[in-house]
């Protein structure tokens, strides 16, 4: 399994495009993956965003 830490401080304006373009590039090792978003109390929602595609990605959200 891969796994891709992705820290975040107030990237609510990328960070559904970021998941999506790295789940798209991990798709094509046809490996099993995870992203994994490491927030540090972003006050923009950017951990909001980010657990809103866990219904579409392999996403987790951790918050500092």
């Amino acid at each position: 399994m891969i796994s891709i830490v992705i820290p975040t401080y107030n990237e609510a304006a990328v960070i559904q495009e970021t998941l999506r373009r790295a789940a798209a590039a991990l798709r094509s090792a046809a490996e099993e993956f995870e992203l994994i978003v490491v927030d540090d109390a972003s006050g923009d929602g950017t951990a909001e965003l980010a657990e809103a595609l866990s219904g579409e990605l392999p996403v987790r959200v951790l918050r500092r």
